[in-house]
């Protein structure tokens, strides 16, 4: 074949082919790669616990903005990117959303603690006021730092407990219309310290004691993170939390050093993971003189003050005594008051040749519901506690100031019910 002749037939080849594909075009529409819409990414969620180590100050989840809608209201934190500017809530079904697909659940309990209540509230709002709440206090945007946060108010939960969260789908959107994925995750509440005098391996110590020494404090639910020891109102130098051979948790405490050591006297030890989760031992450290080889009472004509209160109402020469309960006669008096919560050491007040027509006692009690707090008296013939007729609960020093004609024995507590 000439080469004329390929190039002919080659060339008609070619143009046939092309006729064909032109043909099949022609019937087949073109199909394009649908684009893929992704929801509302979660860069944050407060409160979180990656392991069961991690714990969170349940009295403290509060909201970035405080004022009279938020000040005594919990909440949660869930944080989204919004780079783009383009997330926006839904106003038309987001409360509801909130209110009847988000849940809360502690580990001992099937009841949710979102804040309802205050869903409700919003939900009954005019349209523009709730846009206004919603937008303030619901869901937040941030231009500065480029983020959305979504709040979900909760009811007050217990410490030393783990709850669960679940979040409703489509609370959030894309300006593509594309809905928050629902979301579940975990977090653990605060524990209060649980540790009792017994605990405290050594309880008197010399005044020039050893810094390098530390004392021993074994119990459970220390928060390394945090955890504290105060000695009255002196912090420890340092606390370490330790495990022995057998995996029970103790602390190292190193005794206050320099401008700080201790003097003579008896001194509270209070354990605290924070705060409002802290455990108070009365009386239960003495620093002792060393030129007297014992510890220093404050005693005088007008009264007298020790860790477990003051007592005054004394005249001069007369011995006034306000001290714990020897242990085996507290244990007897303690198993009578187990429908009650002990919010203060049991203490006596009693004394020779005194010739007082009435004694104040000051006992300090731990936090609490102060409005529930009761004093009771110990009545020696009948054997039985009886409240106090005449006393205060000062909250701000955090006293019981009894008003008492005679001496005898005193608790601070609050009903089980």
């Amino acid at each position: 074949m000439s080469y004329h002749n390929y190039k002919t037939k080659l060339t008609r080849t070619i143009a046939t082919l092309m006729a064909s594909i032109a043909l099949v075009g022609a019937s087949v529409p073109v199909v394009f790669a649908e684009e893929v819409l992704n929801p509302p990414k979660v860069v944050n969620i407060f409160p979180e616990s990656r392991n069961e180590s991690q714990w969170f100050n349940e009295e403290t989840l509060y909201h970035d903005i405080r004022d009279t809608q938020t000040r005594n209201r919990l909440f949660l934190k869930v944080s989204f990117d919004n780079k783009d500017n383009n997330l926006s809530f839904d106003y038309l079904t987001g409360i509801t959303k909130l209110r009847d697909f988000t849940t809360v659940y502690s580990d001992s309990s099937n009841v949710s603690m979102v804040d309802i209540e205050f869903l409700n509230d919003i939900d009954s709002m005019e349209s523009d006021k709730k846009r206004v709440f919603v937008a303030r206090y619901i869901f937040r945007k941030d231009s500065t730092n480029k983020k959305a946060y979504l709040y979900i108010p909760i009811k007050p939960l217990m410490s030393n407990m783990g709850y669960s969260v679940t979040l409703g789908q489509g609370i959030v959107y894309t300006d593509k219309e594309q809905g928050n994925d629902s979301l579940t995750w975990n977090f653990n509440t605060m524990a209060i310290p649980s540790v009792a005098e017994k605990d405290v391996e050594v309880q008197s110590v010399i005044e020039d004691y050893d810094v390098n020494e530390p004392i021993i404090i074994t119990g459970k639910f220390f928060y390394s993170p945090t955890v504290e020891v105060y000695f009255n109102n002196v912090r420890a130098h340092r606390v370490r939390v330790n495990e022995d051979d057998e995996g029970e948790e103790y602390l190292e405490v190193y005794l206050p050093r320099g401008r700080s050591k201790l003097d003579p006297g008896l001194y509270d030890i209070t354990v605290e993971n924070s705060y409002n989760h802290s455990k108070w031992l009365y009386g239960t450290l003495s620093v002792v003189s060393e030129a007297e080889g014992r510890m220093p009472v404050e005693d005088n004509s007008l009264g007298t003050t020790t860790t477990y209160g003051i007592v005054s109402g004394a005249r001069r020469a007369e011995i006034i005594r306000l001290d714990h309960s020897e242990p085996v006669r507290e244990q007897a008096l303690r198993n009578q008051l187990s429908q009650y919560n002990l919010k203060s050491p049991i203490v006596e007040v009693d004394g020779i040749r005194y010739n007082a027509h009435t004694f104040h006692i000051e006992i300090p009690i731990e936090q609490g519901e102060y409005r529930n707090y009761k004093v009771l008296k110990y009545d020696e013939l009948s054997r039985i506690w009886t409240e106090e007729k005449h006393y205060d609960i000062n909250k701000t020093d955090q006293r019981a100031i009894v008003t008492t004609l005679s001496p005898g024995t005193f608790v601070v507590v609050e009903s089980q019910y």
